[in-house]
């Protein structure tokens, strides 16, 4: 071989072999960058997979803390519900208890007043038919007008009523009253026999009604003492 073909091949030589070295070390690299990507990726894949789970737990924990503090302001506003509650209905007793105990002395205390109060009406009443028998009889021109007093005291009575007796009481007035009616009619058709029979009857009917009140109140006193 001649000299500068074995120059020549020596040089090829060389030349191979440094591509060759160059591309073992350009492969080395790539592998080692691969390597490190691939270290990264699997760390970074790790790390998103702590970071899930991290906040997986988080949330429940949450949530679980979320439910539990629901449940305690729902028990916080049902014991407070029931506390009111039951405020008002012991403010609702004591005042029942109170306003009957109040009402047991106010009824205690107006009995008496009460029937000083009818018995006073009674006598008025009575004093009013005796002078209306008086005007039908003299034929007076106000005996309308008594007649109509006495209903509206009767009215009166009957806003006031508090028992059957004072019940009765009224009707037994209003009968009477009627009496008066029939007696001032017979007057002014001249019927004065007929009149005086009505007269008779309201004589009777407050005869027998003083009797009964007097027995109602005679009894109302006994039982007081």
């Amino acid at each position: 071989m001649k000299r500068s073909d074995r120059e020549r091949y020596e040089y090829e030589k060389r030349r191979q072999y440094h591509q060759d070295d160059e591309q073992r070390r350009r492969q080395a690299y790539y592998d080692e960058e691969e390597r490190r990507r691939s270290y990264y990726n699997d760390r970074d894949y790790r790390r998103e997979q702590e970071l899930y789970e991290e906040n997986k737990k988080n949330k429940r924990t949450n949530k679980g803390l979320s439910i539990l503090i629901i449940i305690l302001l729902i028990g916080l506003i049902i014991f407070a519900v029931k506390s009111c509650t039951n405020s008002d209905q012991n403010d609702e007793t004591n005042n029942d208890t109170n306003n009957q105990e109040q009402s047991t002395q106010t009824n205690s205390n107006q009995t008496p007043n009460s029937n000083q109060s009818v018995e006073q009406q009674d006598k008025e009443i009575r004093s009013d038919i005796q002078s209306t028998k008086d005007s039908i009889k003299d034929d007076r021109n106000d005996t309308n007008s008594k007649i109509q007093q006495l209903e509206d005291k009767v009215d009166s009575l009957k806003e006031q009523k508090d028992s059957d007796k004072i019940d009765k009481m009224t009707e037994d007035y209003q009968s009477t009253i009627n009496n008066l009616k029939e007696a001032k009619s017979e007057k002014d058709n001249g019927n004065n026999e007929k009149m005086e029979e009505e007269l008779d009857k309201v004589n009777d009917k407050l005869d027998s009604l003083k009797d009964k009140i007097s027995s109602w109140f005679s009894n109302n006193k006994d039982d007081e003492k």
